[in-house]
């Protein structure tokens, strides 16, 4: 029988069978058609069985093509008009929604904005007493066993933090128009409102559309967005994995809205008090394994009048509190964990080869995956799950974003040094460095490309190394010993610099990633170690201008 995937070399090697020797096997093959090998080693078997497939396969790759061959796909084959959702009410709607009239306000229907495995989103008008009015999104179960519990404990920790999308409670916003106009008195008519009752969930409505969306349109379109929009997109996401890593410590401190505060001053750059208040707070290391372009949305919001605000979007099923998991996780957890629902936002800690050297029968320590620290005594990706992951991924967004590619395989590295030549090392962003993508400023480019390195590891270049060494055999002043220190200190990669850092460079745009003194530019921004092969007319779409962005970010949809 032929295999199912006859461009994959299996080889067999003979091991301890383990209850997670299939799981080993599967992830195995995941892995190597992801960073495109050529060859796979299976652990008692050289089977690939093909109901595995599916799950596995490379998402629109060619059947007939080469795993480890380049390939692309363009988010402008997916574009259709997501103003298309029909406007028919689903029957089973009206099974958990069974009132329109409730104490103090009334609903209306509007239309269904999409529907996954477990729910339908639907779209209604919420209509108060005072005549006032918000439209809002009510997740309708499709399954017996749906629960959206899970889900909404996720919005509850990120309450108040502006860059996730929120959960609502619509009664008690009924309350507050109710108290308004009776000035302060209070009486109940109707039925009341209770979401975890109903079994639904209720959320904020993203009236523009998710970031898959609007990256559909302009890669149909063929048209680019300028500097100043990929600074603001970037600073939005940063926020977003700040706001996941930060607001369940900085909520109990400062309040549910204090971390948006602290993070809107950082627009100041020279606010460096606002900054050692963040680096005071516990990172929560959460990880949303779904992060990608649909799961980011867009709406509007009286902070940001120039540009649509981005959320963070569908947190639960697969998305982890690492800190915690870190006490409580065995061995099964961390490989069960590698089966992420997105091949095309796949994680470095998810398919990385020390995976593969892993013996089963006597695999270490459970501690080698735990902790925000990196020694010897830890592995170096595998499995090394926290805040660095969703910087990964909104790196790699980032990436989309300027190629205007959804699938970028295989997921491969090539060496990039950065602009003042102080930090090098292998990073999975390079499709950015491009000549068609010349136009990206170089301080964008060295953070996307630092942020989608291969592990959190310090990498010095040949030129720092020898500078280190002339600097020691020197007597130096105690400010030249500082700046030595300085420069040793600098880190290519995604962390564990502090969420602090992280968060000023982005805030600052054009801030030195290092913190340092800097020396002169090397005269070209980077350096890239590249083969010139990608597509000459990639990069043939047009900046668009302010007015052409603002419809390109404004689809009226969920």
């Amino acid at each position: 029988m032929p295999s199912p995937l006859p461009h994959l070399i299996v080889r067999r090697t003979a091991a301890k069978q383990t209850p997670l020797t299939p799981t080993r096997n599967i992830s195995a093959i995941r892995s190597a058609l992801l960073r495109g090998d050529r060859v796979v080693t299976l652990h008692n078997t050289s089977r690939i069985l093909r109901e595995h497939v599916k799950s596995i396969r490379v998402p629109y790759h060619p059947r007939h093509m080469q795993h480890d061959q380049l390939f692309e796909w363009p988010f402008g084959d997916q574009y259709t008009d997501s103003r298309s959702s029909h406007s028919d009410q689903p029957k089973q709607v009206g099974q958990f929604i069974e009132l329109l009239e409730w104490d103090g306000f009334r609903l209306e229907w509007i239309r269904v904005l999409g529907q996954g495995g477990f729910g339908i989103a639907t779209l209604w008008h919420v209509i108060f007493e005072d005549q006032s009015s918000i439209k809002i999104v009510i997740k309708i179960p499709v399954r017996e066993n749906a629960d959206f519990d899970s889900e909404l404990d996720w919005h509850l920790r990120y309450g108040g933090a502006s860059h996730v999308t929120q959960a609502l409670d619509i009664q008690a916003m009924a309350d507050s128009v109710r108290r308004r106009i009776n000035r302060g008195h209070m009486i109940n008519r109707g039925a009341r409102f209770a979401p975890t009752n109903m079994d639904v969930l209720v959320l904020e409505y993203a009236e523009r559309g998710s970031l898959y969306d609007m990256m559909a349109k302009a890669s149909y379109f063929h048209t680019r967005f300028s500097n100043k929009v990929l600074w603001e997109i970037w600073e939005c996401l940063v926020k977003g994995v700040a706001s996941t890593a930060l607001q369940p410590d900085a909520a109990q401190r400062w309040g549910p809205e204090g971390l948006d505060k602290v993070l809107d001053s950082l627009d100041d750059v020279r606010n460096t008090d606002e900054l050692l208040r963040i680096c005071t707070l516990i990172d929560s290391h959460d990880v949303h394994f779904d992060l990608e372009e649909q799961n980011i949305l867009l709406s509007e919001d009286a902070q940001h009048s120039h540009h649509p605000i981005f959320r963070l979007h569908d947190f639960g099923e697969f998305s982890h509190r690492m800190r915690e998991c870190w006490q409580k996780w065995q061995e099964a957890d961390y490989w069960k964990v590698r089966r992420c629902p997105k091949s095309n936002r796949t994680p470095p800690e998810t398919i990385s080869k020390e995976w593969d050297k892993v013996d089963l029968s006597n695999p270490g320590p459970v501690s080698r995956f735990t902790g925000d620290t990196f020694d010897p005594q830890h592995n170096e990706v595998a499995g090394r799950y926290g805040t660095w992951t969703n910087i990964f991924t909104i790196a790699k967004i980032m990436e989309a974003i300027i190629t205007r590619n959804w699938v970028g395989h295989p997921l491969t590295t090539m060496n990039y040094t950065t602009q003042d030549r102080r930090c090098t090392g292998n990073s999975y962003g390079w499709r950015i460095c491009r000549e068609s993508h010349a136009y990206i400023e170089a301080d964008l480019l060295d953070l996307i490309m630092q942020w989608t390195q291969t592990n959190q590891r310090l990498g010095e270049t040949n030129q720092q190394k020898r500078s280190s060494r002339t600097s020691s055999r020197s007597e130096s002043t105690s400010r030249e010993r500082r700046n030595a220190k300085k420069r040793k200190r600098v880190q290519f990669g995604r962390f564990p610099a502090s969420t602090g850092q992280t968060i000023m460079t982005s805030a600052g745009n054009a801030m030195d990633i290092s913190m340092g003194d800097g020396p002169e530019s090397a005269g070209m921004a980077s350096m890239m170690d590249l083969d010139g092969d990608g597509d000459e007319d990639e990069g043939e779409g047009e900046a668009m201008d302010e007015d052409e962005e603002d419809e390109l970010m404004g689809e009226d949809s969920w």
